[in-house]
């Protein structure tokens, strides 16, 4: 189609601007699309990144107990008949997956610390220690088994025969 007048410029144009309109619209419905369909992909990347990356590492005191604990649970019991390749391995990423898990997860964990923390340390839940009894001398002792034989045998008779009184007992 050749324009020979402006009326067909201006219309040409029009139709133009209609169509680049069109094609963006195409596109950003394309890249959305796009975006959904590699969200699988872009979240085993992020775990994958977090696996080699030690991003989220620093010298704290909880890293540093992990980083201990890891080493002597895994290296010198689990994997002690191992390779040595498995050995250097696998502790690198159990250290990386579980600091990234407490970078990630810290204010979680620390609330659930404290609120442990104050039920266990709640007056109603103290624990109650035994009393140890005090120890009974000789004479307490003895005072206590008389009062029990005592207090067995209602009823006494002391008969007499001869010069010795006898101690009858009747039920």
């Amino acid at each position: 189609m050749k324009i020979e007048n402006i009326e067909q410029l201006k219309v040409e144009k029009l139709r133009l601007e209609n169509d680049i309109l069109i094609a963006k619209a195409k596109l950003t419905e394309d890249i959305k699309m796009l975006q959904t369909e590699i969200q699988p992909v872009r979240q085993m990347v992020d775990v994958s990144k977090n696996l080699f990356v030690e991003s989220n590492r620093n010298n704290s005191l909880v890293n540093i107990g992990l980083d201990l604990g890891v080493d002597m649970l895994l290296r010198n019991t689990l994997l002690r008949s191992s390779s040595w390749l498995v050995r250097l391995a696998v502790p690198f990423f159990a250290k990386n997956l579980l600091s990234n898990y407490v970078a990630k997860n810290k204010d979680e964990m620390v609330n659930q610390s404290v609120a442990w923390f104050n039920e266990k340390t709640k007056p109603e839940n103290t624990l109650q220690l035994p009393q140890a009894k005090a120890k009974q001398g000789l004479l307490e002792k003895s005072l206590l088994w008389v009062k029990k034989v005592t207090s067995e045998k209602p009823t006494e008779m002391i008969e007499h025969s001869g010069n010795q009184p006898k101690l009858a007992i009747t039920t």
